[in-house]
């Protein structure tokens, strides 16, 4: 019963890590025997696959492959954002003009009418000290309703002087409407353009209304008469200003996590490039914008170093009044690498500033719909840095054969493709169930760097293939079957190559792949 208990769990055990970890079109044993030796047993121990993030855990950060492919990690906020102008509404603008009881004689007789308005229209959410010279809107709706109670025709016209179409002309409305009649008057306007003088938005109106009974039959007849007209301006939706804003103060205050620089699994390292890039972007805004605070604290194992990304009283450059798109970018790089030596956990951030903060009123300024201050942060490092003695491990459960199985003859056969442009040092570490090593194997064995391009690019153009193949002896086989686990170790030291650029390899597969597997005879007699 032993041995049928110790051949089950020796079947159990390599079906379990071949339905994982077998590849054939990978993992093929046979193209790499050096022996025409037949084997009882032949099966893949561990698959490895090892990437940038094995070296670099970046905790929030993401690698991106800039134009030339060298591998950058980058950590970036949200979006802060301050709006200009919240949510400006103006209420509808209603017109009512009447008149009645008016008696006449069909005779020669001529009514003419005449009134002027003004009407303010209410802005919201702006800031105090604001003057509006122009209103932009995209969407106007303009309705009339004129009851002509006269018995005779009655010509009606409205104008509005300060209120101007796409085109720059004035819009009016005219019409005749019959006597003792009725009339809706419904116009929409895609665009119009409100000019306003003075501090406070309004919309001046003009009417005409005429009833001409001239030239009619004789009629000594008395007439009554009148009649009522009934508007409104609405849906007013706005989409730009022109004129002088208020002063209006920002405030930016975050926090942007980098633990995975700290590179805790590093004995040495030290980044050759790394930038902090500040991005303002004023979007529908074109008036000044000044930077009076923007303190960036990067805090390390020891402290905390503090900088400034704006200097005091930095005025940000915005964009023409005439752009189209409103729109100004502006992005300041700061060079952080030396602020980032010693295992930073965070960056935090204070800015604080002023859109015109002088209240200039010597230029025209303009803010639309969406006006906003936007402001993000990124950490930029590239994968250019030198390190030493760094090791990168993989350890997997290893169950390989029963106390009562005899094993003959027993090799470990094990792959390495390395796509790094640094050499590798090797092991293969046999642990005890106390994670004690039981057995070492290949005491260092050098995988040779990736083949690269010439420089400066540096480009890996084909990963290194390095197969290796040990025989195990009596004391070795009694040590693999004292451990419980197995592990993979490879360390680089990139001080004997210099400062190290990581480009994506060509092919686009992991950087560092591991396959080991092993062969054995047995005795025949404990198989079955």
């Amino acid at each position: 019963m032993m041995k049928a208990a110790g051949r089950f769990l020796l079947c159990v055990a390599l079906t379990a890590v071949s339905v994982s970890c077998f590849h054939k079109e990978d993992f093929d044993m046979g193209k790499l025997a050096s022996d025409p030796v037949h084997y009882d047993i032949a099966m893949p121990l561990v698959d490895a696959h090892l990437t940038l993030e094995n070296i670099i855990d970046t905790k929030g950060g993401l690698f991106v492959p800039d134009e030339n492919g060298l591998l950058h990690l980058v950590y970036t906020t949200a979006p802060y954002e301050k709006k200009i102008i919240d949510n400006l509404t103006f209420n509808n603008y209603t017109v009512r003009l009447n008149a009645s009881g008016i008696p006449y004689k069909r005779l020669d007789t001529l009514l003419a009418f005449h009134s002027q308005d003004s009407a303010t229209l209410e802005t919201l959410h702006l800031p105090q000290g604001t003057e509006i010279k122009k209103i932009y809107l995209n969407s106007v709706r303009l309705s009339f309703s004129v009851s002509n109670r006269f018995v005779d025709p009655l010509d009606w016209k409205v104008r509005f002087p300060n209120v101007k179409d796409a085109s720059g002309a004035e819009i009016s409305l005219q019409r005749r409407i019959e006597g003792d009649h009725t009339e809706e008057i419904v116009v929409e306007y895609p665009q119009l353009c409100i000019e306003m003088e003075g501090p406070t938005p309004y919309v001046l109106r003009e009417d005409e209304v005429q009833v001409d009974m001239r030239n009619m039959t004789e009629d000594s007849t008395l007439y009554w008469g009148g009649y009522d007209i009934q508007g409104s301006l609405s849906n007013l939706l706005f989409s730009r200003l022109e004129g002088y804003m208020g002063t209006v103060d920002f405030a930016f205050v975050g926090l942007m996590p980098i633990e995975g620089l700290g590179l805790e699994r590093m004995e040495d390292v030290t980044f050759n490039a790394a930038t902090l890039n500040t991005d303002l972007l004023l979007k529908g805004v074109s008036a000044p914008v000044r930077i009076s605070k923007s303190v960036v604290e990067i805090r390390n194992q020891t402290g905390v170093q503090e900088m400034e990304v704006f200097e005091p009283g930095y005025d940000v450059p915005y964009p023409p009044f005439d752009k189209v798109p409103l729109e100004e970018e502006t992005t300041t790089k700061s060079d952080v690498k030396d602020m980032l030596v010693d295992r930073p956990s965070r960056i935090s951030f204070a800015v604080q500033g002023a859109m015109n903060p002088d209240g200039e009123r010597d230029q025209m300024q303009a803010f639309e719909q969406d006006a906003s201050i936007r402001m993000t942060l990124a950490c930029d490092v590239p994968a250019w840095f030198s390190a030493s003695n760094y090791t990168l491990s993989d350890t997997i459960a290893l169950s390989l054969v029963g106390d009562d199985t005899q094993v003959n003859y027993f090799t470990l056969k094990t792959i390495f493709k390395n796509a790094f442009p640094l050499d590798f040092s090797v092991d293969l570490v046999f642990l005890k169930r106390d994670y004690s090593p039981a057995l070492v194997l290949f005491e260092d064995r050098v995988v040779e760097s990736a083949t690269v391009g010439p420089e400066p690019d540096l480009h890996v153009v084909e990963p290194s293939v390095a197969g290796f193949e040990d025989e195990l002896n009596e004391e070795q086989v009694a040590a693999v079957r004292e451990a419980a686990y197995v592990a993979i170790r490879a360390r680089i030291n990139t001080y004997q190559k210099g400062d190290v650029k990581i480009y994506m390899p060509s092919d686009n597969e992991s950087f560092f792949n591991v396959k080991v597997g092993f062969r054995a005879k047995v005795e025949q007699s404990n198989l079955f």
